[in-house]
């Protein structure tokens, strides 16, 4: 969470996360100006409440974990392409582990994050 050092009341979310309020698990953006709030849970305060940066909390963004970008149902171009059906070998050893079918949006950013790393861990890109 960053605060806005010009303004107290912005506060936004690390890429890739969004705000929920602690107190009614309701969702926001990754970003609130924060002001006094009249309603927690849908129903109407006796007494306007100010809200503050401690009310909030950042969690991954759901809509990154649901929006799939490539899964088996999605063809990787626009044109149908023919491939070759592989012959598995009957000596090579069969894995328990089962391959992940789609890949979401939130694997997107988390593999750009490792990518930056080791180009900061080679020293750069020349």
């Amino acid at each position: 969470m960053k605060i806005d050092e010009l303004n107290n009341n912005h506060i936004t979310a690390e890429e890739g996360k969004v705000f929920r309020r602690i107190s009614d698990s309701q969702l926001f953006g990754n970003e609130i100006y924060l002001g006094y709030t009249y309603y927690l849970s849908g129903e109407k305060l006796e007494e306007p409440l100010l809200e503050l940066p401690e009310h909030y909390e950042e969690i991954d963004d759901p809509a990154d974990q649901e929006t799939v970008l490539i899964d088996e149902d999605t063809p990787l171009e626009d044109e149908v392409t023919d491939i070759e059906e592989t012959e598995t070998i009957e000596d090579e050893p069969k894995t328990d582990v089962e391959q992940k079918k789609r890949i979401t949006v939130a694997d997107y950013h988390k593999l750009e994050k490792q990518v930056a790393m080791l180009i900061r861990i080679m020293g750069g890109i020349e």
